[in-house]
C-alpha cells in the first residue's frame, strides 16, 4: 500500500505466472443505495460508569506532508509452499523502478496469534470491541455467485465441504457472499467447522441474480474496500468466482489482441455495449491503490477447473485475475481442480508474513506506475503488491459516502481513524415499540435495536460542551443483495455534564426499531460522530424465522 509518511515507533499448488499492466482500466457499473424514511429515536444517558474504551494497539501516526511511504505485504514460502518464518531484514532487497530503497521499517509476523474474537457476547448481544485485540490477519471468503453457473456452485460447495470434515479451518474465517447488488455477510470470523459447514448450505447453490453482467470487479472490490476498512491489519480476500463478468460476453472487448487500447492507457474497456461514465466511478487502478491502503491481499480462485479449451475470454479473464493478485499482493490460482485445496494452502500461510516500509525519492506525482520488487536471500516464492501510481490523489485523505439517504451521502471517516468501540442488543420488539414505530408489513417481524455508545469517542459542542451530535444506521440486506429494511437518523443530544465529569467513561444509548422479512438477512450497524465522521461498524447475520 502507499500511505504518507508517518513518524512512530501437503498439496503443493503453484500459482499462474504473475501478468501486470501499466494502463487496464475498466467500466465500474454502480448501483447506488437509497434508503427510505428515517425513524424515531429514544434517547438516554446511562450513568452508571462504564470500562474504559480501549482503542486498537499500534502505532500512533503523525501527519508529515509531501512525503510519501510505501508499504507492502510479504509472504516468503518455500519450494514445497510452506512458509518461511525468522528471516532477517537484511535479508530483503527492495528495488523502486529499479533503484535500490533503504528500508525504513520491517515486522516480522509468525503464525501463533490467531484469535479472532466473536462479535457476539450473548444471545442477541453484539460488539465489534474483538477490534481492540486484532490477529496477525483476517481471512475473508467470499463466494462470487454473479459469476458462478448452478453446476459450478455444487461443485465448489461438494469441495468445501469435503475440505472443512476432513481438515478443520487453521484460521478463523469469515464467509461473504455476493449475488448482487451488495455483499452480505453469511458467517462472522469463527474456526467452527459446523458453523462454515452450515453457512456453506445457506449460501449455495442458488439462482443467480439476473442482471449478473452489471456486478463486474471493480463494483465488487469497491464494496469490498469499504466494509473492511474497520479492520485493522492485513486482510486476505478468498475469491471463489466463475471468472470476471467483465469478460463473459463475445461483444467485450479483449484484452489479448493487439488492438486494445486498455493496455496503452488510452481508453475504457466499454463492457456489455453501455456507454461508460468515468466522471463519477472509479478505475480498476485507483481501486488497486485503494485496496493497498486497506491492506487488502486478493487471492482469486477460478471455481470452474482444468478446461479442456481455451479461448481468448479465458486468457482475458486469467489476465485480469492474476492483474489483482499481484497488484494487491495476493495470488491467482486458476487452471486447477483442486480448489479447496487451493484456499486451503492461502489459510495455511495467512499469518505467516513481513511488513516493510520505505519512501522513494523520486516521485513526480505524474500519475505514473512504479513498479516495485523485492528480493530475499535463497531460493523462495514471494508475493507482494507489485507497483503503485504515483499520482497526487493518494496525498489527500480518501473521502467515501457511507451511506445514501434521499440522495444525500454521509460521508465515513478516513479510513485509518481509529473505530468507534460499541456494543448493540437485537431482539425482537415489544407491542409498545411496534405500536410507537412506523408501520410494519405483517410479512415483516419488528426488531428493537439498542446501542451502547462511549460518551468519550463522541465529540461534544454547545454550552459547557453537553451536546453530542450522532449517527446511526441499521439496513437490512436479503440474502440476495437488496436493501429490504433501513433506519438511519442523524440527531443531537443533550448529556449530563455532572454525570460525564464524575464518569467520563460512561456510556449512552440510543434505540430504534427496525423491521425485517422472513429469511435470511444481513444486518448491517454503523454509528458515528457527525463532526468528525469517527465510525463504528457492525454487520450481523439474522435469521428470521417467523
Amino acid at each position: 500500500m502507499t500511505r504518507f509518511r508517518f513518524s512512530k515507533g501437503k498439496c503443493r499448488l503453484r500459482p499462474r505466472p504473475v501478468c501486470v499492466w501499466d494502463r487496464f482500466t475498466a467500466v465500474l457499473l454502480a448501483r447506488r443505495l437509497r434508503f427510505g424514511s428515517t425513524a424515531l429515536f429514544a434517547l438516554f444517558l446511562l450513568s452508571v460508569p462504564a470500562c474504559a474504551q480501549k482503542n486498537p494497539p499500534g502505532p500512533q501516526y503523525t501527519f508529515r506532508k509531501h512525503v510519501r511511504e510505501v508499504l507492502t505485504d510479504v509472504t516468503v514460502t518455500d519450494a514445497k509452499g510452506n512458509p518461511v518464518t525468522g528471516l532477517p531484514e537484511s535479508a530483503f532487497r527492495v528495488y523502486d523502478d529499479g533503484h535500490p530503497q533503504t528500508i525504513d521499517s520491517f515486522a516480522a509476523h509468525s503464525g501463533s496469534d490467531r484469535a479472532v474474537l466473536s462479535s457476539s457476547i450473548a444471545p442477541g448481544v453484539y460488539s465489534n470491541r474483538y477490534l481492540s485485540h486484532p490477529p496477525a490477519v483476517y481471512n475473508i471468503a467470499l463466494l462470487d455467485l454473479t459469476s458462478m453457473t448452478l453446476v459450478e456452485q455444487i461443485l465448489l460447495r461438494q469441495q468445501l465441504v469435503h475440505s472443512l470434515q476432513k481438515h478443520p479451518p487453521s484460521a478463523p474465517l469469515a464467509i461473504y457472499m455476493y449475488n448482487g447488488p451488495s455483499i452480505v455477510l453469511v458467517q462472522n470470523f469463527t474456526t467452527s467447522r459446523a458453523a462454515l459447514l452450515a453457512a456453506i448450505g445457506r449460501a449455495i447453490p442458488r439462482i443467480r441474480v439476473g442482471d449478473y453482467g452489471d456486478y463486474t470487479d471493480p463494483v465488487l472490490l469497491k464494496q469490498i474496500a469499504s466494509m473492511l476498512s474497520q479492520y485493522p491489519g492485513r486482510k486476505n480476500l478468498i475469491w471463489f468466482s466463475g471468472g470476471s463478468n467483465l469478460f463473459l460476453f463475445s461483444s467485450n472487448f479483449p484484452l489479448v489482441n493487439g488492438n486494445n487500447p486498455s493496455l496503452a492507457g488510452s481508453s475504457v474497456i466499454n463492457a456489455y455495449n453501455f456507454s461508460p461514465d468515468t466522471t463519477d466511478l472509479p478505475k480498476l487502478p485507483q481501486l488497486y491503490d485503494t485496496l493497498a491502503a486497506e491492506r487488502i491481499a486478493v487471492y482469486p480462485i477460478d471455481v470452474r477447473g482444468l478446461r479442456v479449451s481455451y479461448s481468448a475470454s479465458i486468457a482475458d479473464q486469467e489476465m485480469l485475475m492474476s492483474a489483482e493478485a499481484s497488484a494487491t499482493g495476493g495470488e491467482a490460482y486458476y487452471e486447477t481442480n483442486a480448489i479447496a485445496e487451493s484456499a486451503r494452502q492461502v489459510l495455511g500461510n495467512s499469518s505467516d508474513f513481513y511488513t516493510l516500509t520505505y519512501s522513494p525519492n523520486d516521485l513526480q506525482h505524474s500519475g505514473r506506475w512504479h513498479k516495485v520488487r523485492i528480493q530475499v536471500d535463497g531460493r523462495y516464492h514471494l508475493s507482494y503488491r507489485r507497483g503503485y501510481y504515483d499520482d497526487d490523489a493518494t496525498f489527500s485523505p480518501p473521502s467515501k459516502p457511507l451511506l445514501t439517504v434521499h440522495n444525500k451521502a454521509i460521508q465515513a471517516p478516513y479510513i485509518h481513524s481509529q473505530p468507534i468501540l460499541f456494543k448493540a442488543e437485537v431482539q425482537p420488539a415489544s407491542a409498545a415499540e411496534i405500536a410507537a414505530a412506523s408501520k410494519i408489513s405483517r410479512h415483516s417481524r419488528a426488531y428493537t435495536v439498542h446501542y451502547v455508545l462511549p460518551a468519550a469517542d463522541f465529540s461534544s459542542s454547545g454550552a459547557h460542551h453537553a451536546h453530542v451530535t450522532v449517527g446511526a444506521a441499521a439496513v437490512v440486506f436479503n440474502d440476495g443483495g437488496l436493501v429490504v429494511g433501513s433506519r438511519i437518523q442523524i440527531l443531537t443530544i443533550a448529556l449530563d455534564p455532572a454525570q460525564l465529569r464524575a464518569h467520563p467513561h460512561a456510556n449512552f444509548a440510543v434505540t430504534q426499531t427496525i423491521a425485517a422479512p422472513k429469511g435470511d438477512n444481513d444486518l448491517y450497524l454503523a454509528v458515528w460522530d457527525a463532526p468528525t465522521g469517527r465510525l463504528g461498524t457492525l454487520q450481523i447475520p439474522l435469521d428470521v424465522k417467523h
